[in-house]
């Protein structure tokens, strides 16, 4: 059966509950992190933000090389809740990892130009059986927000996910399955609050079925 990596996001209004929900889980911090991604378009014709993101990643804590990379996502809904898939395994495939000045030379060889910034502060990444990542990060322009990852087959992991988040006490109402260079280009009244043309910028189903 296929397998696939299910991603939402949702804010946080107090990090430090937040916290310590995660701790009685037993989740434990496995790292530390801050980065700042520029998201980048093409220089002519479409670009969907909502399932392709291309970007160049400055990593501040740990300092680590520049990176250009790129993912592509698809939504899977299960009533009307969405949720994220990435395409490629493990989500996100580095292009490149160099010096800043090479990393934008390669994004202006292949015809893209930066279009604005997501910085990321405060980031905790924590290890938690039955979920591939849970993370709180600070994300200029929309505060704490956290972020669950799981996978399996669709029915594992959605299950798994809502039983994660009802013990973290993070109503399913409030997530969603943007990816955050939407959610970040909203708030600079970058992008429509929906796209009918775009399957995760529109509204999500009204019926009660689902699949993928």
């Amino acid at each position: 059966m296929d397998r696939f990596e299910l991603e939402v996001r949702f804010p946080v209004p107090d990090p430090r509950p937040f916290a310590r929900r995660a701790g009685r889980l037993g989740a434990v911090v496995a790292g530390r992190y801050a980065f700042t991604d520029q998201i980048y378009r093409p220089r002519i014709g479409p670009w969907d933000l909502s399932t392709h993101t291309l970007r160049l990643r400055a990593h501040h804590r740990p300092e680590v090389a520049w990176e250009v990379l790129f993912s592509r996502v698809e939504v899977v809904y299960r009533g009307i809740f969405g949720l994220k898939r990435s395409v490629f395994p493990g989500g996100k495939v580095r292009l490149y990892a160099g010096g800043r000045e090479a990393c934008e030379q390669l994004l202006e060889g292949l015809g893209f130009v930066p279009w604005f910034p997501v910085v990321k502060t405060q980031g905790t990444r924590w290890a938690l059986a039955g979920a591939t990542t849970l993370a709180l990060e600070h994300v200029e322009g929309l505060g704490w927000m956290g972020e669950l990852e799981v996978e399996g087959t669709v029915d594992e992991a959605i299950g798994r996910m809502y039983g994660i988040l009802d013990q973290l006490e993070i109503s399913r109402e409030s997530v969603t399955p943007l990816p955050l260079p939407v959610l970040v280009a909203r708030t600079r009244g970058l992008l429509p609050p929906y796209e009918e043309s775009s399957p995760l910028l529109s509204n999500p189903p009204s019926n009660s079925g689902g699949g993928p």
